[in-house]
């Protein structure tokens, strides 16, 4: 009997990981993501904006940042104005995040 709960939970396991790093995939390459607190430990909260900076140079202008919320942020002057000018219609149908909205 605990054999098969402990076969179930690493089976549940594996699986887990294995969609969480389905999901993140699909979005722009940035730093790695550790399950279920994305970014967080690579983050500099006490100077931010060092952090971003450090990751808009490495990824080229576009990345990802998990906390554990997908974030796109975008550093490049040509790609914000692609996103934003070019493919306007793309950007306002996106979806809402109230949560955040709300502070």
């Amino acid at each position: 009997m605990i054999g098969v709960l402990l076969l179930g939970g690493i089976s549940l396991l594996i699986y887990s990981i294995v969609r969480y790093y389905q999901y993140t995939a699909r979005y722009p390459k940035g730093p790695w993501p550790l399950l279920f607190i994305g970014n967080l430990l690579e983050f500099d909260f006490k100077a931010q904006h060092n952090t971003f900076n450090k990751f808009g140079k490495e990824q080229k202008g576009i990345y990802t940042l998990f906390t554990p919320i997908p974030y796109i942020q975008i550093t490049d002057w040509k790609l914000i104005k692609e996103a934003f000018v070019n493919k306007d219609q793309r950007v306002h149908r996106r979806e809402r995040r109230t949560r955040v909205e709300g502070l």
